[in-house]
């Protein structure tokens, strides 16, 4: 979330235009407001090396950013996963508290990936935290 944004390996967070950045508030958090950053789209950001977590061969995660709208807003959600593949990915709107989930298959353990919303229209929002989640194992019996 906003008071770490620096993991293992090379983890991070990127703020781009933000309004505030808050983080050592109850529930820390960083403001975006595009009518205050016409030049520039206002986004969040999340690069995630998988290998730094002890992950070792090709592993599909979800990457979670948690975000309140103030209105309706719309964001561009893409990325990169490096030699695997992004989904739900695209134009995407939200109003009020909603978590975007950009999906990483088949990532391998050594390469650099990165998630991000930029908003293209819309009211302010703030951003929270953003997560990467390994899917639960499917265990199958007899």
């Amino acid at each position: 979330g906003v008071p770490r944004t620096v993991g293992r390996g090379r983890t991070n967070l990127t703020f781009i235009r933000p309004t505030i950045v808050q983080a050592d508030a109850a529930t820390p958090f960083a403001s975006f407001d595009m009518r205050e950053s016409p030049s520039r789209r206002p986004a969040i950001s999340m690069h995630f090396e998988p290998g730094a977590y002890g992950i070792n061969s090709p592993t599909s995660y979800l990457m979670v950013f948690s975000i309140e709208c103030f209105g309706q807003t719309t964001f561009t959600v893409g990325g990169f996963a490096g030699s695997g593949t992004l989904t739900n990915t695209g134009t995407k709107a939200a109003n009020g508290k909603s978590g975007i989930t950009i999906g990483f298959e088949n990532v391998l353990p050594g390469e650099q990936t990165h998630g991000f919303l930029e908003q293209t229209a819309g009211a302010p929002w703030n951003f929270f935290t953003a997560r990467a989640r390994f899917p639960f194992p499917i265990l199958v019996s007899a």
